[in-house]
């Protein structure tokens, strides 16, 4: 492992979002971008297309609805037991990486909540595979084949067909129309072992997050402290140790990884609710104060959309529908009186009106108490 490496606050935010398509040149194609920070979460459709957008791809309306159809995307549970988009190598790393444990927390979740045992969850996802055999259906469409699911907790938030998307077996569509469909499908191949996956999915997450801290990969992967000191043991000769000035804890990087040469450009950027940059990290002190995080993170696991600006977070916003095809981005200083340069968002608004297919978007500043 080489010398550690003593880093500013500043240069560690540009390292970070250069890598991330934040910062520097930006990422034409949406499928690198989905490939470049490994896991989008999706919990909200829109979520997607709009991460993606931000990082400066160039998107079709209802792109993410053909790229999940073609298989390009795949989207279901995964890190952190939420939903989420990967390219499918990167799915498949997930699936020898966690998918097994998961599932195993998902049987006993099962017997807990519904006092069913691993047999009897069997059997009613053998019907679930059985009623989408024929083609991909909608939650209510397939509680109709399987009735018990409808009387179950949590439903709504994966606990009907969160045990296959473990296994490999089911996918998540978002038709242009109408609500989300589940698909089966066959399990991807596996070529590594948990163990072999879990360095594997280590390595990626610092290609994409680092510099970090094991407890920001912890937090972002779903995984506890004793399964991963081997994981981070094994890599370690691959990493280069990284402290910033300011912040406690040892951050790593992998050794080829690069700071960018030049100074970072910081262009002005609408995150998507449930951003990546704002989900993979315990500490999010980089880019985020700890006085405003509750504006961000919100009551009922919700997570707002930002405002990134000079490489920190400094508002919320929130689109507001006026009319057929305009709309109006409301946005929120999370500081009374904080720097926020309304004008340097208006590319960011253009981008994200053609990525929803919106003819018109105009700013709003919301009123701070």
């Amino acid at each position: 492992m080489s010398e550690p490496v003593v880093i500013t606050a500043a240069q560690a935010r540009a390292w970070i979002l250069t890598k991330q398509g934040l910062a520097g040149p930006a990422v034409s194609r949406p499928n690198d971008v989905v490939g470049r920070v490994f896991a989008v979460q999706t919990q909200y459709a829109s979520s997607l297309p709009v991460a993606v957008a931000a990082r400066g791809a160039t998107i079709r309306p209802n792109w993410d609805c053909r790229a999940l159809a073609r298989g390009e995307i795949v989207k279901t549970w995964s890190v952190r037991s939420t939903l989420h988009a990967h390219l499918p190598d990167d799915y498949a790393l997930m699936l020898e990486a966690l998918g097994a444990a998961k599932r195993e927390n998902f049987l006993r979740w099962m017997h807990g909540q519904n006092g069913l045992g691993r047999a009897e969850v069997e059997r009613l996802e053998g019907h679930m595979l059985d009623a989408l055999e024929r083609g991909p259906l909608t939650r209510e469409a397939l509680h109709a084949r399987v009735p018990e699911f409808r009387e179950f907790e949590m439903t709504g938030w994966g606990g009907d067909v969160m045990g296959l998307a473990y296994q490999g077996r089911l996918r998540l569509l978002t038709p242009v129309r109408g609500p989300t469909l589940f698909q089966r499908c066959e399990p991807p191949a596996q070529t590594r072992d948990v163990f072999s996956a879990r360095v594997e999915l280590l390595r990626r997450y610092l290609l994409a997050y680092g510099p970090a801290t094991l407890a920001d990969f912890l937090y972002w992967s779903g995984l506890k402290a004793g399964e991963t000191t081997r994981v981070l043991a094994t890599l370690a000769p691959e990493l280069r140790e990284v402290q910033v000035e300011g912040l406690r804890g040892t951050r790593w990087v992998v050794a080829s990884d690069e700071p960018p040469n030049d100074r970072a450009r910081f262009s002005s950027r609408l995150l998507a609710k449930f951003d990546p940059l704002v989900m993979s990290y315990r500490d999010r002190r980089l880019f985020l104060s700890d006085s405003a995080a509750p504006k961000v993170f919100r009551k009922a696991g919700q997570v707002e959309a930002t405002v990134l600006q000079r490489g920190r977070l400094v508002a919320t916003w929130r689109l507001e529908k006026a009319g057929a095809k305009g709309a109006t981005i409301r946005i929120s200083p999370l500081r009374a009186g904080g720097r926020l340069d309304i004008a340097a968002l208006a590319p960011a608004a253009q981008r994200l009106g053609k990525t929803l297919g919106l003819a018109s978007v105009t700013l709003n500043l919301a009123r701070t108490g």
